[in-house]
């Protein structure tokens, strides 16, 4: 039994530009450092500065950097409590995209349900057990695929990213950087 779906709200008519492999690169970068911060992520943090090198603005390039430096000397287990603070326990920060914008809504429940359907359109499985809504996976999504059928949903959803850039308590968290570049990134591939 095929299973349709009917739109959360009217068709978003969002005019979103073909990306070239410098702009997959940094969707797939960002996802990566707003994962959860274990030891392979610190790891990686020494080979990002190479990896920067003409895959990226020099605006970008600065707050990448700029991440990195804020994080690179944090214990482990302080860069996890940090990153549970701010994402884990402060609604406000959520990285659930769908959150934002519709709440703890049966609405939302639908929009799970149509992200979830893309994915599944394009050919792909969540391996994880994060919801179809979680930044990182649309992040990865999106670098990996960016011309799905229903690409407008997941681009609507992504005014979140203003939204939990406004949420932050902590104005000197490093993960601020992250979202300064994403809410530059998503402006100018809708705007």
């Amino acid at each position: 039994m095929k299973i349709s779906f009917t739109p959360i709200r009217e068709k978003v008519d969002i005019r979103v530009k073909k990306m070239n492999q410098d702009k997959h690169f940094l969707l797939k970068l960002i996802s990566v450092l707003l994962l959860y911060p274990d030891d392979e992520f610190v790891d990686g943090l020494l080979s990002l500065k190479n990896e920067l090198n003409d895959k990226v603005s020099d605006s970008q390039k600065g707050k990448l950097l700029g991440f990195v430096k804020g994080i690179q000397h944090m214990p482990l287990m302080h860069l996890q409590e940090h990153y549970t603070r701010i994402f884990d326990m402060n609604p406000r920060t959520c990285l659930n995209l769908t959150y934002h914008s519709l709440g703890d809504t049966e609405e939302r429940g639908r929009a799970l349900a149509q992200l979830d359907q893309v994915y599944c359109q394009a050919g792909y499985d969540r391996i994880t057990g994060e919801l179809p809504d979680y930044l990182p996976l649309m992040l990865e999504f999106l670098a990996q695929c960016p011309d799905p059928v229903g690409i407008d949903l997941l681009w609507s959803q992504m005014g979140g990213v203003k939204n939990i850039a406004e949420g932050f308590d902590d104005p000197d968290s490093p993960y601020r950087l992250l979202f300064e570049i994403l809410i530059d990134f998503v402006e100018s591939e809708t705007g």
